[in-house]
């Protein structure tokens, strides 16, 4: 069953991008390895000084102060043909699910080099999350996801991702049947969730995001 508000991953991955000191926190205390992609340093500093395994990138981005402090966790990678957010994956490549903090702020082209990211390290089962939408991606088959009401919802969207989708749901205010989704076509953006429990079929790989409610988060989840 996929539990996107329930935040648990192996790896998390911080992206420079801008995002809350409680979001951070959430996703700090749920994952065992956490990597800071280049300038996503820079966030981690300012709003919490916590202590990540590694800072990876170009360092293009990365303020001075921070290197500094980070000193003995700076790993420079120097390749022009992955972006700070592919090197810090393939830092986590033999972590079987990552959360991605600051996926949907910032810039467009970074906001879907993160999509496209996702889409190509399918082996990996990754997150997107930030303090308004989560996402993940849906290869081919069957899947159950666990709604947690109240923190995310009622809004969704299952977007296809690389090439057209025949999509089928149950749970949603508008459920597909063997419905085809494609750009140009059909989309399925502002569907409603009405039940604790989605279910997804879908014949390639798809994208289900919902919206976030961060200040509803409880102290505890279970």
């Amino acid at each position: 069953m996929i539990d996107l508000c329930g935040f648990q991953s192996e790896g998390l991955i911080i992206l420079n991008s801008v995002f809350s000191g409680q979001l951070l926190d959430v996703l700090w205390q749920n994952t065992r390895r956490r990597v800071c992609a280049d300038g996503g340093a820079n966030r981690v500093f300012d709003l919490r000084r916590y202590t990540p395994d590694a800072v990876v990138g170009d360092l293009d981005s990365i303020r001075s102060d921070v290197t500094d402090f980070y000193a003995d966790r700076i790993f420079r990678v120097a390749d022009q043909d992955r972006n700070d957010l592919d090197k810090a994956i393939d830092y986590l490549r033999d972590a079987k699910s990552i959360a991605i903090l600051g996926a949907f702020r910032g810039r467009f082209d970074q906001v879907m080099a993160t999509f496209d990211a996702m889409h190509r390290w399918n082996e990996i089962s990754m997150r997107l999350y930030g303090d308004e939408n989560v996402a993940t991606l849906l290869a081919p088959g069957i899947h159950t996801i666990r709604v947690r009401a109240g923190i995310e919802g009622p809004h969704c969207g299952l977007v296809p991702i690389g090439a057209p989708c025949v999509v089928s749901t149950e749970g949603l205010e508008w459920n597909l049947n063997n419905q085809r989704l494609e750009f140009g076509h059909l989309v399925s953006t502002s569907n409603l969730i009405r039940s604790d429990t989605v279910t997804v079929r879908t014949s390639h790989p798809l994208v289900w995001t919902t919206e976030f409610h961060l200040d509803r988060l409880p102290t505890s989840l279970g």
